[in-house]
C-alpha cells in the first residue's frame, strides 16, 4: 500500500466526540453521528459552543522564498469537533501586509472546481469555494485552494493573513498569520549530476556540491523526476535512489540544494533511462540499521551478489561522502578470501588476490570500520569496482547518522513530512513536529498522519506523550488535548 493510501486509511479511522470543548470519546469513522453519541454516552456539543470550532491554516512549502522565485502554500480548514456547522462552501481571503516584499501571484481552487479568484495589486486575493464539508475526523479537510507568493525584496519579511468564512452558516473560524521572508542569497545548485542503473526500475542519482562540507550552509537535497519531488536526503549524503513511474522507462531527473534559512537553489537536471540489461553482479553496502555515537565505531559489511557468470573480482573501493561526520579507520576481508584492505580515512579498498569462491554466489566480501566524528549524516558508498573481465556491475550504498546524544540525533534525523521536530519545553518530548517552534494543531495532524512510520516508531521515547511505551492514536489525542 502506498503512503498516500495508508494516510487516507488512517484519516478514515477515527472520529472525535466533543463535549464542553474537550475530547469525550473516540469512535470508528463508520459510526454515524447519532450512534457516536450513544457509543460515547453523551450528546455531542454543537460546534458553535466550542471556542474556536474551526481554524484556518496557511501551510507554505517553506517560509523563505528567493527574490524572483515563488513559494506555494495550501489553504486548509481544520476542524476538531463533530457536527454543528453546515456551510454550502467557503469564502477565502488572503492579504499580504507589504506587497513590496512578497506579492500574491495566484490563488487556485482544487482542479475539479471552476471558481475564479480575484487578486488586487498583489496584496489581496479572494476566492469562493463551493464543496461539501468534511466532518468530524482528526485531521484537516482537503486543501480549499493553493496560494502562490512571489519574493520581491531580498532580506525583508512580511506577514500573510488568511481568513476563511462559511457560506450560509455563522460558525466562527480562527484566522491564521504567517511570516514569509525573502532570502538574501540562495545556495548554489549541485554540480556533476549523474545516474546509474540500480535494482529493478530504479536509478541511483549522484551529485557534488561545493558547499557540502564540514560547515555547509546547505541543509538537504531534494531529488525529483519530471518535476515531482521523489526523495530528500540530508546534507553530507550525495546519492539517492529513485524509482520510475509505472510503465515509464525514461524521464528527467533533477536535484536542488535547500538551505532552510535562504531557500532552494535552482534545480539541475539530466535525462535518464531506466531500461538496462541485467547485471553480472552487485556490490553493495549492507543496510545500516542503527546510528553510531561520536567517538564510537561500527562495522559495515560489503556484500557481493553474483548472477551466474562468476566474473573475477579484483578490488572494491568504499568511501564516506562526508569525512567530517565519519571516517573509515580499518577494514578486513572475509577469512576464506585471500586479500587485503588499505584505508585512508575517507576510503577503503578491498583487494582480492584470488577469485571469490565459486560456491559463494552471494555473501560478504569483507568489512570496513567507520568511526563517528561529529553529529550529522554521511553516505557510505561503493565508488569503484575492478573486474578482471568485462562485466556489468551494479553498486549500491547506504546512509548512516552520527550523534552525540539523543537530542542531537533527533535534530539531525530524517525529517517528518519535510520538517525536523523540536522540543520547545526541553522535557524530552518532541511536541513541535512541524519544526516551526510552536505546538499547535498542525503538529497534531502531522503525528496522526505519520504515527505508523518508522521515523516515529523508531523514536518512541520522543513521541510517547502518555508514557505507556508506545506511540499510537492515544498519543495523538494526548497531544491534541495539550494544544
Amino acid at each position: 500500500m502506498s503512503d498516500a493510501s495508508e494516510h487516507s486509511s488512517r484519516r478514515q479511522f477515527l472520529k472525535t466526540v466533543v463535549a464542553g470543548g474537550s475530547i469525550a470519546g473516540v469512535v470508528g469513522a463508520g459510526i454515524g453521528r447519532e450512534d457516536q453519541n450513544i457509543a460515547a454516552g453523551l450528546v455531542a456539543t454543537d460546534q458553535r459552543t466550542v471556542d474556536p470550532p474551526s481554524r484556518a491554516h496557511l501551510w507554505p512549502d517553506q517560509n523563505v522564498v528567493a527574490p524572483g522565485k515563488s513559494v506555494t502554500a495550501d489553504v486548509v480548514l481544520q476542524k476538531w469537533t463533530v457536527g454543528g456547522c453546515q456551510p454550502a462552501g467557503y469564502d477565502v481571503t488572503v492579504e499580504v501586509e507589504d506587497p513590496d516584499v512578497v506579492e500574491i501571484s495566484g490563488l487556485e481552487p482544487p482542479g475539479d472546481l471552476t471558481a475564479q479568484p480575484t487578486i488586487e495589486d498583489g496584496r489581496r486575493a479572494t476566492l469562493s469555494v463551493f464543496q461539501e464539508p468534511w466532518f468530524g475526523y482528526i485531521g484537516v479537510e482537503p486543501p480549499l485552494a493553493t496560494l502562490t507568493l512571489q519574493g520581491k525584496t531580498a532580506g525583508r519579511s512580511t506577514d500573510v493573513t488568511l481568513e476563511i468564512s462559511y457560506l450560509g452558516d455563522d460558525c466562527i473560524v480562527e484566522d491564521d498569520r504567517r511570516t514569509i521572508r525573502v532570502a538574501d542569497e540562495r545556495p548554489d545548485p549541485p554540480t556533476t549530476l549523474d545516474y546509474r542503473p540500480n535494482r529493478g526500475d530504479s536509478v541511483l542519482v549522484s551529485w557534488d556540491h561545493p558547499a557540502d562540507g564540514c560547515d555547509s550552509v546547505v541543509d538537504e537535497y531534494v531529488v525529483s523526476i519530471d518535476g515531482t519531488d521523489e526523495n530528500t536526503v540530508p546534507v553530507g549524503v550525495t546519492e539517492a535512489n529513485v524509482f520510475s513511474k509505472a510503465d515509464v522507462t525514461a524521464g528527467e531527473i533533477g536535484v536542488r540544494a535547500v538551505d532552510t534559512s535562504t531557500g532552494a537553489s535552482d534545480t539541475v537536471t539530466t535525462a535518464a533511462n531506466w531500461s538496462h540489461d541485467d547485471p553480472d553482479c552487485v556490490v553493495e553496502i549492507a543496510e545500516i540499521h542503527h546510528p553510531v555515537p561520536v567517538d564510537d565505531t561500527i562495522p559495515i559489511s560489503v556484500l557481493w551478489e553474483d548472477f551466474g557468470s562468476l566474473p573475477d573480482l579484483e578490488s572494491v573501493t568504499v568511501a564516506v561522502s562526508n569525512p567530517c561526520v565519519a571516517t573509515i579507520t580499518d577494514g578486513d576481508v572475509r577469512q576464506d578470501i585471500e586479500g587485503s584492505v588499505t584505508v585512508d580515512d575517507r576510503t577503503a579498498t578491498i583487494t582480492v588476490d584470488e577469485s571469490v569462491p565459486d560456491a559463494d554466489s552471494t555473501g560478504t566480501l569483507g568489512w570496513v570500520t567507520v568511526a563517528g566524528q561529529r553529529a550529522g549524516f554521511t553516505g557510505i558508498e561503493v565508488v569503484d569496482v575492478s573486474m578482471a573481465t568485462e562485466s556489468t556491475v551494479l553498486t549500491n550504498g547506504d546512509m548512516m547518522s552520527v550523534y552525540h546524544d539523543l537530542s542531537e540525533y533527533v535534530d539531525a534525523a530524517p525529517t517528518i513530512d519535510g520538517a525536523r521536530p523540536t522540543d520547545p519545553d526541553d522535557d524530552g518530548l518532541y511536541e513541535d513536529l512541524t519544526g516551526d517552534g510552536r505546538v499547535n494543531f498542525p503538529d497534531v495532524n502531522t503525528l496522526f498522519q505519520h504515527t505508523d512510520e518508522s521515523v516515529v516508531q523508531n523514536n518512541v521515547e520522543l513521541f510517547d506523550y502518555n508514557d505507556d511505551g508506545n506511540v499510537n492514536d492515544i498519543d495523538v489525542l494526548a497531544l491534541f488535548e495539550s494544544v
